[in-house]
């Protein structure tokens, strides 16, 4: 499913009425939290992607917004989930560790999560081959609880 109106370069931070980040982040909250009541039943069969094609600036620009950038952020939700962690690595926001001192690093491929939740969570078998040329991390990132 896509939701667009997340490109928006004006008005990010804050806590006015008309912050875009702020009231899109409450719509998306409101949306997954009703999604999950709704289907309690079978959340162990659920898990939901959130993710991104571009990430932002670290920096704001002149118009209390950032811009186009490169690393992002993906959240997986669901009852299997091994939730209540961050995944990948934070290599912070001093100088030298941003990419073109502006914008975080890239340091999870979006195919290594898609990879678990297909392999792990789906269950679909290990000779399936899903993105090509693309060879998964070796150690999996552990998304999904081990009962």
């Amino acid at each position: 499913m896509d939701w667009g109106g997340w490109d928006h370069h004006i008005q990010e931070g804050g806590a006015g009425e008309t912050d875009t980040i702020r009231v899109k982040l409450q719509q998306m909250g409101l949306a997954c939290s009703t999604f999950f009541d709704d289907i309690e039943f079978m959340r162990n069969k659920v898990t939901m992607l959130i993710m991104t094609e571009f990430g932002r600036t670290n920096r704001e620009n002149g118009n209390f917004g950032t811009d186009h950038g490169h690393g992002g952020v993906m959240w997986a939700i669901g009852g299997k989930v091994n939730g209540g962690k961050v995944y990948g690595d934070w290599t912070g926001l001093a100088p030298g560790k941003t990419y073109q001192n502006r914008d975080l690093l890239v340091t999870t491929d979006w195919r290594d999560v898609l990879e678990e939740v297909l392999r792990d969570h789906m269950k679909l078998h290990p000779s399936k081959e899903i993105f090509g040329n693309f060879t998964p991390r070796e150690n999996k990132l552990g998304l999904f609880k081990t009962v």
